[in-house]
């Protein structure tokens, strides 16, 4: 993909049509995948709604879920998981923990976007062992997971906009609530 010197946004006009198309008034679906993002037992209509998602709005979703520095985005919105990591206050010892952390939540997101099939449990970061250093990590990483879904999902919700919204009304709205 090329850099578009007019695009704004890291989504294209393309994206938002594709997170309109499923989750403009539709918190109904928004839920479902909040659920199946935390791994949460579905019922059968947000199964239904899952499985009605296409590949072109997982790829959306994986725009903001695990975000990939490409060099095609416009200027301050290239960002990847690692950036947002905060150790730049933390001794080398400290920050160590909060990486772990990090891969465990990114392994986390790929294993439910990527592969489709869980490999780490939501509800077993929350198992407390004997071992502290890994009860650490495994705490801060269910933190991290939590707070980065519900983040995108709001984002989702944002860039959805309304349904007799356009793309292009949503962007407007976008850039003019931000300039506040």
């Amino acid at each position: 993909m090329s850099v578009d010197p007019n695009q704004k946004s890291r989504y294209t006009n393309e994206a938002l049509s594709i997170l309109k198309s499923n989750f403009a008034d539709r918190t109904e679906a928004i839920f479902a995948l909040r659920k199946y993002m935390l791994q949460i037992e579905l019922d059968e209509v947000e199964q239904k709604l899952i499985d009605s998602f296409d590949s072109r709005l997982w790829e959306v979703l994986k725009m903001g879920f695990l975000p990939k520095i490409e060099g095609n985005m416009p200027i301050n919105q290239e960002v990847d998981l690692w950036m947002l990591a905060k150790i730049d206050d933390k001794t080398p010892e400290e920050a160590h923990y909060h990486i772990m952390a990090r891969q465990l939540m990114k392994d986390y997101l790929e294993a439910v976007l990527l592969d489709g099939y869980p490999t780490i449990l939501f509800k077993d970061l929350s198992v407390i062992t004997s071992d502290r250093e890994q009860n650490y990590i495994n705490i801060l990483a269910k933190q991290l997971i939590f707070m980065h879904i519900e983040s995108q999902l709001g984002q989702a919700i944002v860039l959805a906009g309304k349904v007799d919204e356009t793309p292009e009304e949503t962007m407007e709205r976008l850039q003019k609530n931000s300039s506040k």
